[in-house]
């Protein structure tokens, strides 16, 4: 988790008091007697020293064994930490969450986080206790993580809030958060599930409007990621029916590749020429004209589909799929040395042994003749 590499640089912030035989130090309405290094951040020694404070508070060494507990959990004094903790209090984890909470509410995220993540450590976390670490992560700083950093760190508050859910499924404002997640890394499946579940679970006015809203907005990106996943099935016909009821003004180029793939594979390809041809106008790529030399060959224009593949490979150079594709139809026309001339090109951007047999069975066909 990328927060835990940025929140354990604060373990340089602690320093270590050594607790000698026979001393002892006062917490709540106890001592602790025995040897034991007490951890206390830097900035509250600098306190002690300019207030020319004699007796140290035991709350400042509670602090810096929460701190480790959150930061160095395999500590080799974590246990006596948590002796000395449950000798403060004996609600650990009421006194861990609501100094979690207090931090969080304060906008001191990094605080709170590290109170929360120490009851995770303890096994003392809850629906309550994740829901709260994720929104601190969701407003943690990140200007100072890389752009990967920064994917990874949503992930991590993606799945914080998914063990929301993992332990109460009906933790509405975990549904509602998620929603918003997966639009942003563009999984409107499964926000749409997450929105919906919301509606039927959360009372708050305001909230049940927008999420509404957000609904009516996600139903063309919805209908497009489920027509892929027809499409992945085979399931052409559901695919184009559901691409066809995608919002106009929501058609970009890549729909109409797909909407392309949908005709073709059905067998309707003067419709996936037309489709290919708009999205050609609105991004001119290879893969593009790719499909359009092969709705070209579905309806039996080789020599239409040859001239696009060859005008796509002098714009754009070697590509796997428009040479793969020219070599077949050189083949099929009788051009076999053309063919393997292309096999070979398309064979050293992306190898494969079942290219490889391709290229020699038509080499030995060659050698024979």
């Amino acid at each position: 988790m990328i927060y835990k590499d940025k929140i354990r640089e604060r373990l340089e912030d602690i320093s270590y008091l050594e607790l000698k035989e026979g001393a002892s130090v006062k917490v709540g309405e106890e001592k602790f007697y025995g040897y034991l290094p007490l951890p206390i951040l830097n900035s509250r020694l600098v306190d002690l020293v300019k207030e020319t404070v004699e007796d140290i508070p035991g709350e400042y060494f509670l602090e810096g064994m929460i701190y480790v507990l959150s930061l160095d959990f395999e500590n080799e004094y974590a246990k006596q930490y948590i002796d000395f903790i449950k000798s403060y209090t004996k609600d650990i984890k009421g006194y861990l969450f609501s100094k979690g909470v207090e931090f969080v509410n304060k906008e001191d995220y990094m605080e709170g986080i590290i109170y929360l993540d120490a009851l995770r450590n303890l096994d003392l976390a809850d629906e309550k206790v994740y829901f709260a670490l994720g929104t601190a992560l969701e407003n943690l700083d990140i200007t100072i993580f890389t752009d990967l950093e920064k994917t990874n760190h949503a992930i991590d508050i993606m799945n914080t809030y998914e063990k929301v859910l993992n332990i109460d499924d009906e933790f509405s404002l975990a549904h509602y958060k998620l929603g918003y997640i997966y639009r942003e890394f563009g999984q409107f499946v499964k926000a749409k599930l997450s929105f919906e579940k919301f509606l039927n679970l959360d009372k708050n006015d305001f909230r049940l409007q927008e999420v509404r809203e957000v609904l009516e907005d996600l139903e063309s990106e919805t209908l497009r990621e489920e027509a892929i996943l027809e499409m992945n099935s085979g399931n052409y016909e559901n695919a184009l029916e559901k691409l066809l009821k995608v919002n106009p003004n929501k058609r970009d180029d890549l729909f109409y590749y797909h909407l392309s793939l949908c005709y073709g594979n059905l067998k309707e390809y003067d419709a996936s020429l037309d489709a290919i041809n708009i999205a050609i106008e609105m991004e001119d790529i290879s893969i593009y004209h790719n499909q359009k030399a092969i709705a070209y060959q579905g309806q039996g224009h080789l020599d239409l589909a040859r001239a696009e593949l060859e005008n796509a490979l002098e714009k754009f150079g070697t590509d796997y799929y428009l040479n793969f594709n020219l070599g077949t139809i050189l083949y099929n026309q009788g051009n076999t040395e053309e063919a393997i001339e292309n096999f070979e090109e398309a064979y050293r951007v992306e190898p494969s042994e079942e290219l490889l047999d391709i290229i020699n069975q038509l080499e030995n066909a060659l050698d024979s003749n």
